[in-house]
């Protein structure tokens, strides 16, 4: 059954009634029309307001050609900011079945650049060096372990010390992931509250065409 827009609210109502369920406002193919008119408008609108970034809930929305702004992606700081290329990559649901069946998992690699503010890029660098430290120290207590008879715990040790190094830096990961891809758009988290709140609201209908 076909289907008309409420010119007054936006409500989709069945195109037999004749007042919409919500406003009760008479529908009319007219405002159907004036309703879809307002709606690209306010598109046109969020697109040049955006650059083509939006906000939906906690993850950013970015068209794929457009860049992100000039702030830390991690405290919406706008002072010493320097932008990055992150190549982050993501498995979409499916793969995990193609995993199963086949042994093979699909993934895409987007280049997305963000940027962060020097107090970030200098957390990370430390973050960064506790991994290196804990690797290098499970790598002492792996050649005392050899060298010297009887300490077979220091063996033990480096390998649980190596594995929890490896964990950790895996964690650590880049300050921004795929959340999920529906080109030409992709959700990205790890923003902070206050970057995402500097946004227009993600309305779910832009056109690629806006851009």
């Amino acid at each position: 059954m076909s289907s008309i827009k409420c010119g007054n609210c936006g409500l989709v109502n069945f195109k037999s009634q004749d007042v919409c369920k919500r406003c009760q406002s008479a529908l009319s193919e007219a405002g159907a029309a004036a309703a879809s008119m307002s709606s690209l408008q306010d598109e046109r609108e969020a697109a040049q307001t955006s650059g083509g970034v939006w906000q939906d809930h906690k993850k950013v929305v970015l068209h794929l050609s457009a860049p992100l702004p000039e702030r830390c992606f991690k405290c919406n700081s706008s002072e010493d900011v320097t932008k990055k290329v992150y190549t982050l990559t993501h498995y979409p649901v499916s793969s995990l079945f193609t995993m199963l069946l086949v042994g093979f998992a699909r993934y895409k690699k987007v280049g997305i650049e963000a940027g962060l503010c020097a107090a970030h890029r200098a957390r990370r660098r430390q973050e960064k060096l506790w991994g290196v430290y804990m690797m290098l120290a499970a790598a002492v207590m792996f050649f005392l372990g050899i060298a010297i008879e009887g300490l077979f715990a220091l063996l033990i040790g480096s390998f649980i010390l190596f594995a929890v190094a490896c964990i950790y830096l895996a964690f650590l990961g880049d300050p921004l992931s795929i959340a999920k891809i529906k080109e030409p758009y992709i959700w990205l988290k790890g923003a902070d509250a206050n970057y995402l709140n500097e946004l227009p609201p993600w309305r779910g209908g832009q056109r690629e065409a806006l851009y």
